[in-house]
């Protein structure tokens, strides 16, 4: 059994770990804010969150469960949905994460049912179309039923 100290809940882990992303960015953009002017990252956020886009986008066109498509840059949201409801499809949300996961890239969730798409902004265009040949492999398992839960399904997510 861990230390009291320890045994923190997971709402107080959500906050400390807020709190932490809140406090390194300030510190980068105080400190590191030269970086995106010298590694023009802004402009290749724009430009390959278009190419981004563009592949969700096909892919909404090729799986029902696919439902909206938001991006922002290379930063993006995309709705896993029961094609029958429309709702939200948490399930199937946490299998396409874990599957991902496997292929061998990292993928989180938000509120249950959406797919949070944001690779470094260093990213390379090779390594982004490696993930998009990861994501569309297992988006085509799931739309063929090949994927199950993981054993610890409720735990996953953010």
């Amino acid at each position: 059994m861990p230390a009291p100290w320890l045994r923190v809940k997971k709402k107080a882990q959500r906050r400390l770990a807020f709190a932490l992303l809140f406090f390194l960015s300030a510190f980068f953009l105080r400190h590191g804010g030269s970086v995106f002017e010298e590694e023009h990252l802004l402009e290749r956020s724009a430009k390959l969150g278009q190419k981004a886009k563009a592949f969700f986008e096909a892919e909404k066109e090729k799986f029902d469960f696919i439902g909206d498509v938001r991006m922002y840059g290379l930063d993006g949201g995309i709705d896993i949905i029961d094609p029958a409801t429309g709702q939200g499809d948490t399930n199937a949300t946490v299998k396409l994460m874990y599957r991902i996961f496997e292929l061998g890239a990292i993928i989180i969730s938000l509120r249950g049912n959406i797919l949070r798409f944001q690779p470094p902004l260093v990213i390379t265009e090779a390594q982004l179309d490696q993930a998009f040949t990861m994501i569309d492999q297992a988006f085509s398992e799931l739309a063929a039923g090949k994927l199950t839960l993981p054993a610890k399904a409720a735990e996953m997510g953010w």
